[in-house]
């Protein structure tokens, strides 16, 4: 549609209906870089549905088609139930230290211990696998908030000064100390994709 000269007005594109409503909890994510790759392009976008607390779904959205894939189910919850209220999603353009693969990453609060589950979801063999999960306080863990934030070493000048220790390390937030860290309860966690575990931060300083 044409704009109006002066004061542009906002165009918005409708996709696909989603398959089912929307939840409280739900994610969606997508590489950030827009490569010219088949499965990792800007072209596509990764949505975590919640299902109940029993479980999620996990689709791709394919933003130039507008058509909706089912993908590989998420593995059932360690213990308990998933909380998918409490869900964060991440899309790693290299996922694993070593293997150059596109990766969702998914960290869910669970209704017992170990109190998360923390996923990678193989974006070209359509595989999910359980990972380490971070040492949470309780239940009450995540009460409010969960987040993950990745600063990705591919995204070229606007790369970290050291790109391949960046590369290597996912961070997850987490509200009211979260995390049981050695020297008391943290409120981020480090995950090490080279060494699939986990080190713990206050503010101002840091402890594993």
């Amino acid at each position: 549609m044409p704009l109006i000269k002066g004061i542009d007005q906002p165009v918005r594109d409708f996709l696909a209906d989603l398959p089912r409503a929307a939840s409280a909890g739900i994610c969606m994510v997508s590489d950030p870089r827009g490569i010219a790759d088949a499965l990792t392009n800007k072209r596509y976008a990764y949505l975590l549905l919640p299902d109940s607390p029993l479980g999620f779904t996990l689709y791709r959205v394919d933003l130039e088609t507008r058509a909706i894939e089912l993908l590989a189910p998420p593995p059932v919850a360690a213990a308990g139930a998933y909380n998918t209220a409490l869900m964060a999603a991440l899309y790693d353009p290299t996922g694993g230290a070593a293997s150059n693969t596109p990766t969702v990453y998914a960290m869910v609060s669970i209704t017992a211990a170990p109190w998360s589950q923390w996923m990678a979801y193989d974006v070209r063999t359509n595989i999910w696998a359980i990972l380490a999960s971070p040492a949470l306080t309780a239940a009450a863990a995540f009460a409010t908030s969960v987040a993950l934030a990745h600063p990705c070493g591919t995204l070229g000048t606007f790369a970290p000064l050291n790109a391949a220790i960046a590369e290597n390390f996912i961070y997850c937030e987490g509200n009211g100390g979260a995390f049981n860290a050695v020297a008391g309860p943290s409120n981020v966690a480090q995950y090490s994709k080279a060494g699939g575990a986990w080190a713990y931060f206050k503010i101002g300083r840091a402890h594993v």
